[in-house]
């Protein structure tokens, strides 16, 4: 580590003495919540939008990129007012106590990740390198339960990405017309990276088709942001009252297929025909409608038109996800085995340190697949296992499957369109899952945290009978002379 890193890991305790000070001064009443949700969408269409491979350096300074600059603005101005206003804090006391459990597995997660990265062979290192996951991932989750005010601040983030990846789809259409990588000639590579540019650019061409990634850095994770999109699109489409957005949302699905498609991406085209499994079980699980009666009539009625359907859909992608899994070609089967070899090396590791692992990163130096440019591991979930141990893994299964439970349930127990939203949010999470299996990298996460924290959001929205009463309600006061 250089003597540069070390300082700014030594400031790391002063930054927190100065974080603990300004929450233990007295809170101002009011917070800029319009301004933090603003920067919060700043931050996530910088993310998803701007290429990660562009960036400059001024001498010795960090690179400096756009999204860098909004993720600063965003953590230093949300950690300011959340720390320092009664609003955003009590927001994020009271959900962090209605689910204690869930939270709790986040926070566990979080505090795990230290302790193994404390415990490796080069602990200063391994936590440096661990700190992007602690501010990009955890502090993220827990800023975003303080600053979302309402279903209307999630509705609205929804709508964000939805646009967000409608421009997605049109760079990464651009980009397989062309058949180059989008600022091809913009990318920045430093005399101490220079294997960057080949990652880039390597495996562009799959089956003599060209792979697109949009200005993502993997074709893969071009996949995996559009098979979370597509869930979010009818969750826009369903909700929002603008024709504008209900049109950019329904065309954004079918094309979203297709820029997956394009990707030549086996992962995300598995994951988009379980995700159709899904969302047919959604339409056939019976939801709270009133009576019992009307709700299993009603269940019947979707179950004989979904049914068929579900069927027809189920036959056709187990033999699907059968073909991607095996491999289309040489090159997709050579990839499918050097998937099972390393877990067929990575288990035995994992059993060797199963309580903390081998630390942040040192995982896939262990498990020793080289591929000219660094080491790699082919599953996020069996990098975590290895980095984290078995403690590190569960608590990472129990945050996402509790995730994916939160979302179902809102979505069976709400007739509405918060309960619909949660339902597609939960989906949209696992489709990120599942894509990781085989993708280590850690793109996505941002996004999934946010989203999480949008679930909780969600649960404690007012019924959309219960807000209607109240405007009626409301109404009759005033025409009444009463005040509200």
């Amino acid at each position: 580590m250089t003597a540069g890193a070390v300082a700014r890991l030594g400031a790391f305790p002063v930054v927190l003495g100065g974080l603990l000070l300004l929450w233990a001064m007295p809170k101002r009443n009011e917070s800029p919540d319009a301004l933090l949700n603003g920067l919060l969408l700043v931050l996530l269409t910088s993310i998803h939008l701007w290429p990660e491979y562009i960036f400059s350096r001024l001498g010795g300074l960090p690179a400096i990129s756009p999204t860098k600059i909004a993720w600063l603005a965003f953590l230093s101005i949300s950690l300011f007012f959340v720390l320092s206003c009664r609003q955003p804090m009590a927001r994020l006391f009271s959900r962090c106590a209605a689910h204690r459990t869930f939270v709790g597995s986040v926070a566990f997660l979080m505090l795990w990740r230290i302790v193994t990265s404390l415990a490796g062979p080069e602990p200063l290192f391994q936590l440096w390198q661990l700190g992007s996951e602690l501010l990009t991932f955890y502090l993220l989750f827990f800023l975003a339960l303080a600053i979302l005010r309402d279903e209307r601040d999630v509705f609205r983030l929804l709508a964000v990405l939805v646009v967000v990846a409608a421009a997605q789809v049109l760079l990464a259409s651009y980009e397989a017309f062309v058949q180059h990588t989008l600022f091809e000639k913009f990318i920045s590579v430093g005399q101490q990276d220079p294997g960057t540019l080949q990652s880039i650019l390597m495996d562009k061409f799959r089956g003599g088709h060209y792979r697109a990634q949009g200005t993502f850095t993997h074709p893969m994770v071009l996949a995996e942001f559009m098979a979370m999109m597509m869930p979010l699109a009818v969750a826009v489409f369903l909700g929002s009252k603008s024709l504008a957005l209900r049109s950019i949302a329904a065309g954004l699905v079918p094309v979203a297929f297709v820029m997956i498609v394009s990707s030549r991406s086996r992962a995300g085209i598995a994951v988009v025909l379980i995700s159709l499994l899904l969302l047919g079980l959604l339409a056939m699980i019976p939801r709270n409608r009133g009576t019992a009666r009307n709700a299993s009539s009603s269940g019947l009625l979707i179950a004989a038109l979904v049914l068929p359907v579900l069927v027809a859909v189920t036959y056709f992608a187990g033999s699907e996800l059968l073909t991607l899994v095996v491999g289309r070609n040489t090159s997709e089967a050579n990839s499918t085995m050097t998937r099972m070899l390393m877990l067929q090396q990575g288990i035995p590791l994992l059993f060797d340190s199963p309580v903390l692992g081998y630390g942040n990163a040192m995982g896939a130096v262990k498990l020793g697949f080289f591929d000219g440019v660094r080491y790699n591991i082919d599953s996020y979930f069996l990098s975590t296992a290895l980095d984290a141990g078995v403690p590190g893994i569960t608590a990472f299964v129990m945050v996402f499957a509790g995730s994916a439970l939160l979302g179902f349930r809102g979505y069976m127990r709400r007739n509405d369109l918060a309960g619909t939203a949660s339902g597609l949010i939960a989906v949209s999470i696992m489709m990120l899952i599942g894509v990781k299996s085989v993708l280590s990298i850690p793109s996505g996460f941002s996004l999934a945290y946010v989203l999480i924290a949008s679930l909780v959001v969600l649960r404690e929205a007012p019924p959309a009978g219960a807000l209607a009463s109240d405007r009626h309600t409301l109404r009759t006061r005033l025409r009444a002379g009463v005040p509200g």
